[in-house]
């Protein structure tokens, strides 16, 4: 097979979504490319050499024209896509932008599509009215990219319980704020890392400064290198529709560095996290706290921790899941051969 990937952006969700299951997809023998854009204006005719297309977070009307050409030239196209779009909260950065017709073109993105890629069950259940070829691919990680072959922290006496993220998981973080103030004041060893937005780090204005640490935000090589610095991960999310879509993709990322780490309950990290032994699942501050201490005044476990969270992830490798890209993009193909074939063909009545 031929495959484009037009990918989002060289951040995480590119990576996952086009780069590391299109890599495993040119391991297994087929020709995979890789572009930010087709680079044609709407009146060319786009390059027609490839079987099957991959639109991943496809929002403009260039977008869908694209499509649409490509249709005609009886080519596959896959929308693919690892949020839910429609339910981003008002407090996203995103909100504002997606409100403003894009959430309109994206739906029509995906009906006009041979078929919906998405990353959880969950967005395929929910999405599956737009399109009846709806398929859950979940993100993985990819034991074979080295910028993840990092040691750890150095043990220095201090314990780091670290958080990165993006502007859209303001509101997520205020979960954890008032647990961390209380962390801090009862171990003045312990520090508290942010990643990225540098307002969720102005925020913890109840944290003395010489135990918080701010990492400002990297590109996707480099931030691995960003959460070596922790010793214990955090995942809050608000209990809301459009976190209990989201992948347990954070938690992969905590074990792919033996990071122990400790998440709210949303459908995925359920799945992901077997209660005491690869993570912790936290609902309620008290949870959250009681946790966060044993972890704190226990690094033999908190070390042990780390590795079953390791092995999880293990379990996430795309390596072990490339068959699922490979199986599905060669069924719409033949679908595709087979539905030309008998749109075209001309009935013999002898």
């Amino acid at each position: 097979m031929r495959i484009l990937f037009i990918f989002a952006n060289y951040q995480g969700g590119g990576f996952y979504r086009c780069f590391y299951p299109g890599k495993q997809l040119e391991e297994r023998g087929n020709e995979v490319l890789f572009t930010e854009d087709l680079a044609v204006d709407i009146d060319d005719v786009p390059d027609l050499s490839y079987d099957l297309y991959v639109f991943q977070l496809a929002q403009s009307q260039r977008a869908l024209d694209l499509m649409r050409k490509l249709g005609e030239a009886g080519k596959v196209r896959v929308y693919d896509m690892d949020d839910d779009i429609q339910a981003i909260p008002a407090q996203n950065p995103a909100f504002e932008e997606f409100r403003d017709g894009k959430i309109g073109l994206m739906m029509q993105c995906m009906k006009e599509a041979d078929a919906v890629t998405v990353a959880t069950s969950e967005l395929a259940e929910l999405y599956s009215s737009y399109n009846q070829y709806m398929f859950p691919l979940p993100n993985c990680t990819d034991f074979s990219d080295e910028h993840w072959d990092r040691p750890g922290r150095e043990d220095d006496g201090k314990v780091v319980i670290g958080w990165a993220g993006s502007q859209s998981h303001v509101e997520d973080f205020k979960i954890v704020m008032s647990t961390l103030e209380r962390i801090c004041r009862k171990y003045p060893f312990v520090q508290v890392a942010i990643g990225g937005p540098e307002n969720i780090f102005d925020s913890l204005t109840g944290i003395p400064d010489d135990q918080k640490i701010f990492f400002p935000a990297v590109n996707f090589y480099e931030y691995p290198e960003t959460l070596t610095r922790f010793d214990i991960g955090l995942v809050p999310l608000v209990d809301n529709r459009f976190n209990s879509c989201k992948s347990h993709l954070k938690g992969i990322e905590y074990g792919r560095l033996a990071i122990p780490f400790l998440a709210s309950p949303a459908a995925s990290y359920e799945r992901l996290i077997t209660e005491g032994e690869n993570g912790f699942l936290c609902s309620r501050p008290r949870e959250w706290l009681s946790r966060l201490t044993f972890l704190i005044e226990n690094p033999d476990a908190r070390r042990a921790m780390g590795l079953k969270a390791l092995a999880a992830a293990r379990l996430w490798d795309v390596t072990d899941f490339s068959f699922l890209w490979e199986g599905l993009y060669a069924a719409l193909l033949k679908q595709k051969h087979a539905s030309t074939l008998l749109n075209t063909a001309t009935p013999n009545w002898g």
